[in-house]
């Protein structure tokens, strides 16, 4: 293990071992692959055999272990170990699957979709779902060479920080407005006329959606209540939000050419932030600790955090630490099922 003095405090150890068995004990079997079960067990006793409603039901439950296993399977790339990334990728690539989530659409047709303007066949979150629809699929499309693709989401997503930044419209979830100026960052030649705006934008956000001790919060809207159920509560809270406030302010703090003063005070102010919104989300670790999504997506920070402000890398680190949790569950789970054969077989013994 890595001690203190090579780099990696105490508590952050301690943080991610603990982290490390939310995801790992979240894990569960479908066939010869893995996802995590987000599911509400007040969903799970509705879905009873003989109700009528058991086929929408179901296809809700699949739909949440759909998207949060993408989530915990994103965040976890590069920090964990390839068999259980296979695994969960497995689970997102079964056709059967993909038919309940409903989202097998071929490029081509997701291209057509995007540059016609219908962003709402494409959304997967209920809130703020058309501008997270943009964001995301930029994301997806952004190396694609498809310059007509490219440049109609880069028009919408410029237009809406716009539009939030000068009143006229605004978000439930701030943290995806931190996501739109590190794109503009990261993409500085397609998002050209925004990026010498980033400093202004940073401060008239920071002092619109950032509270007190530094965390983001979320502000549900009533609205799509077919949307709003099949997304996970996991996603809807302060921490999630914060904790992706903070993924891209790191991300802007390792990208910003700091070659203008108000880039520069920018830089600082960020950092600022994250030490402060670091505080936070460690006095509040319960409500990570109990959701696995919300675990992956706080070991993803921890490791950005060390490159960015240490030079240090700790992706290794938690690679062995979820390794070796995940290897002792085996083990564990191995051990139960061989005593738990043995006493049915004493039973059956003693019967027959």
């Amino acid at each position: 293990m890595i001690s203190e003095k090579e780099g990696l405090g105490k508590g952050d150890e301690r943080d991610i071992k603990i982290m490390s068995e939310s995801v790992v004990k979240k894990l569960r079997r479908y066939g010869d692959t893995l996802f995590i079960d987000p599911v509400d067990p007040k969903v799970i006793f509705l879905s009873l055999r003989k109700s009528p409603l058991q086929g929408p039901i179901e296809d809700v439950i699949i739909r949440r272990r759909y998207w949060y296993t993408y989530a915990t399977h994103e965040h976890l790339e590069g920090l964990c170990p390839k068999e259980i990334l296979e695994k969960l990728n497995g689970y997102m690539q079964k056709e059967e699957i993909r038919k309940r989530v409903k989202i097998d659409y071929t490029p081509e047709k997701e291209s057509e979709l995007i540059v016609t303007g219908n962003l709402a066949a494409l959304a997967v979150m209920s809130y703020d779902y058309e501008f997270h629809a943009t964001l995301f699929l930029y994301e997806k499309w952004r190396k694609s060479g498809k310059k007509k693709v490219i440049n109609k989401l880069a028009k919408q997503i410029t237009n809406k920080v716009k539009s939030v930044s000068e009143g006229s419209s605004n978000v439930c979830d701030p943290a995806l407005l931190f996501w739109a100026l590190k794109l503009f960052i990261e993409d500085s030649g397609i998002f050209n006329e925004m990026v010498k705006n980033v400093p202004e934008l940073f401060n008239n956000f920071i002092d619109k959606y950032i509270t007190t001790g530094n965390y983001v919060e979320f502000k549900p809207e009533r609205g799509d209540a077919l949307r709003f159920i099949e997304v996970t509560p996991e996603m809807l809270t302060n921490m999630r939000s914060t904790l992706y406030m903070l993924l891209d302010l790191l991300e802007i703090v390792k990208n910003l050419n700091a070659n203008t003063d108000s880039k520069k005070r920018m830089i600082r102010d960020i950092k600022k932030i994250i030490q402060s919104s670091r505080g936070w989300i460690k006095s509040n670790k319960g409500e990570i600790e109990k959701k696995p999504f919300l675990s992956a997506l706080f070991l993803r920070c921890l490791a950005l955090y060390y490159e960015v402000e240490h030079d240090y890398p700790i992706g290794p680190h938690i690679n062995a630490i979820l390794e070796d949790t995940y290897q002792k569950r085996k083990t564990r789970k191995g051990r139960v099922k061989v005593i738990l054969r043995r006493v049915l077989f004493k039973i059956l013994d003693f019967f027959t």
